[in-house]
């Protein structure tokens, strides 16, 4: 992008967004196999010799989970976009 003439700073943000779409498409798709699979223990437990055991699932947990989730996928992909499009570019073709 940067080789056409994109300023670097839209490139970081082309990632960034990248990123936080897939962080938020993911989130929801664990969301909905995560309500999926409690309701079908719910409905069937898993039998044991103690008893049935139902799933526990603590809404707290999973809103940390996934605003930890969040804030690690936008590092993660702010950190290499930046050095990438900070790098020269004579210097990335000759590798």
């Amino acid at each position: 992008m940067k080789a056409i003439g994109i300023d670097k700073g839209l490139i970081v943000n082309a990632y960034v967004l990248q990123v936080i779409f897939m962080c938020l498409a993911g989130s929801g798709l664990g969301l909905a196999l995560l309500s999926a699979v409690t309701r079908l223990l719910t409905v069937y437990p898993l039998s044991f010799p103690g008893g049935p055991v139902y799933p526990a699932v603590e809404t707290a947990q999973i809103l940390q989970s996934m605003a930890s989730l969040f804030i690690v996928s936008v590092v993660a992909g702010y950190v290499p976009a930046q050095r990438t499009a900070s790098e020269e570019i004579l210097s990335a073709i000759r590798g």
